[in-house]
């Protein structure tokens, strides 16, 4: 169908990998929750430190070899997230000029660790502060943003039906320029977004309810 594109030749939908992988790990934090049911908390949090401690010694040792790295990282990330879920009363975000401050401080090491191309300190200072930055952004208290969430969520829209429409583009207009491509690209990924948000996703969430 994409033949004639330049890269991605043979791929429709790239944004679809990461699905096969959190159906099974639902699936496996699903079991837990059975078979511990009220310490599932507990569990999980110590499934995310040693999985992490894992993580973290198979980057510098490698002795799972490649077949396993996608695996154990997204296991990792996925168990830390869902750490976060169960520690979310005790995860302190104040918004203050202390909080700015370690923010800041956090950044410049962060970029000090890539001026440095020291990979194997950014890799572990990476992954021990992503998660608690994205929620930093994401739970930030601002009235312009909270409104922007009142007239849809469109993030996942947006992520998943952009790759396709993008090759799409490229198949029809092979000679656009970047900056057409990523208007006419984005204009119509967001009305799909809009389209699947009202009528798919939201339907859906409602139904969790009844279940």
């Amino acid at each position: 169908m994409f033949e004639s594109n330049l890269n991605h030749s043979t791929t429709i939908n790239a944004s679809l990998w990461s699905l096969p992988w959190e159906t099974r790990l639902y699936l496996i934090l699903g079991i837990l929750a059975f078979v511990f049911n009220h310490k599932i908390s507990k569990s999980v949090i110590i499934i995310a430190i040693c999985s992490y401690l894992f993580y973290m010694l198979n980057y510098w040792f490698n002795f799972t070899g490649q077949n396993l790295q996608t695996f154990i990282r997204v296991f990792t990330l996925f168990f830390i997230g869902s750490s976060f879920f169960f520690l979310k009363d005790k995860i302190v975000m104040n918004y203050n000029r202390k909080d700015f401050f370690f923010i800041t401080l956090s950044l410049v090491i962060y970029f000090i660790l890539l001026i440095l191309e020291d990979k194997k300190l950014l890799f572990i200072f990476y992954n021990l502060t992503l998660g608690y930055f994205v929620l930093y952004l994401a739970y930030f208290p601002s009235k312009n943003l909270i409104k922007f969430n009142n007239i849809g969520d469109y993030s996942y829209g947006l992520y998943i039906y952009s790759f396709p429409i993008q090759q799409a583009i490229c198949v029809s207009l092979p000679n656009m320029n970047l900056i057409p491509f990523f208007i006419v690209s984005f204009s119509i990924t967001l009305i799909c977004a809009i389209l699947s948000w009202h009528f798919i996703e939201k339907p859906c969430l409602k139904m969790k309810t009844k279940f």
